[in-house]
């Protein structure tokens, strides 16, 4: 069996999240980014194909259809426009911040005090970490590998609907990393999901 490509799982993740968009009144603008991180050289040639250094940054409308711009005015507010494409942006940096410093695994876990231009600690941005394990009979104690780091974010709505949408993406990658014998070969893939929230 061949191994299930990144555009498919990206393809999957986003069905997903744009099913959740459907059930939330109102929300026909906005912008889901999924950014792949690799931390392994397989990784790389998964994502990307080529190069040593790669990031996969991919932006989808959240609803089909529709724009990555939010008209001013959401659900009757005073809410300003808002651009979810950029907005979806600064949730993934501010995200990357607390996973990196410790805080969490959501862009809200973010303190304020490190609310910067280029992120924020808006909801709707969650990491997950992906590893490898090695299987072969050789290996008695085999350690992960640490392959590849998915931000999933989402914007257009209020912020626990950007975030509810973006956990969509959890089944899906429980689902891919549950799949054997897809071309991975003597390697297993788990998801982690620990730390704080």
């Amino acid at each position: 069996m061949a191994k299930i490509t990144v555009q498919n799982l990206a393809r999957n993740i986003v069905n997903a999240i744009q099913t959740e968009v459907e059930k939330i009144p109102g929300f026909d603008n906005g912008a889901i980014r999924l950014l792949f991180v690799p931390k392994c050289p397989e990784a790389v040639e998964y994502l990307c194909g080529f190069g040593k250094d790669c990031e996969l940054d991919l932006v989808f409308p959240a609803k089909k259809g529709g724009k990555h711009v939010r008209p001013a005015g959401f659900r009757g507010s005073n809410e300003p426009e808002c651009d979810c494409y950029g907005d979806t942006a600064t949730k993934v940096g501010g995200c990357a911040y607390a996973r990196k410093k410790g805080y969490g695994r959501y862009s809200s876990d973010m303190p304020e005090k490190a609310i910067t231009h280029g992120r924020t600690n808006d909801k709707g941005c969650i990491v997950f970490d992906i590893y490898i394990t090695d299987k072969t009979e050789t290996k008695v104690s085999p350690l992960p590998i640490d392959y590849f780091r998915l931000y999933v974010a989402v914007s257009g709505a209020m912020g626990d609907e950007d975030e509810q949408c973006a956990l969509a993406a959890c089944d899906v990658l429980q689902q891919w990393v549950d799949i054997k014998n897809d071309g991975f070969g003597h390697y297993e893939k788990y998801l982690e999901l620990d730390g704080p929230k």
